[in-house]
């Protein structure tokens, strides 16, 4: 089941990695209920991806998986700087919900790093984690001002 992603020339597919023996393999769960999803709320910059990062390393034992559109920006190798960013933001996107499907079936702890301010899309997102723990993370962030200084 590859949920869309189709192997590009001169790369592997997905499963080959682990005949490769080119993973980390996480933790091992029995099911899905003894996993938690935390999903991150707020506007954008207001430190959900700080908060999360620090989350991970305060909590290595939980081996959390981040998952969220900026870090699949960070991941992507642009060839044409001129691109449009809609166009783009829809390539991001569609990477993204096929990594959520694919995150929805393989029992580990996620934290899903959006903004998911929208009722419909918290709902739509976590529907695939109906046996999950769920947690929501709203960040308050510090008055613009601070923030500017620093």
């Amino acid at each position: 089941m590859q949920f869309g992603l189709v192997p590009q020339e001169g790369f592997k597919p997905w499963a080959s990695a682990i005949e490769d023996r080119n993973i980390i393999m996480g933790p091992a769960f029995s099911d899905q209920s003894n996993c938690e999803v935390i999903m991150m709320v707020d506007l954008p910059a207001s430190g959900k991806t700080t908060w999360a990062e620090k989350w991970v390393e305060e909590h290595p034992e939980k081996r959390y998986v981040l998952l969220g559109t900026n870090l699949i920006l960070d991941q992507m190798k642009l060839n044409d700087c001129g691109e449009r960013f809609d166009r783009l933001m829809d390539q991001v996107t569609g990477v993204f919900n096929v990594l959520l499907k694919r995150a929805a079936i393989i029992p580990r702890n996620y934290i899903i790093d959006q903004t998911n301010v929208h009722k419909n899309a918290r709902k739509r997102k976590l529907k695939p984690f109906a046996d999950y723990q769920k947690i929501v993370v709203v960040v308050f962030p510090k008055p613009l001002k601070v923030r500017c200084d620093k």
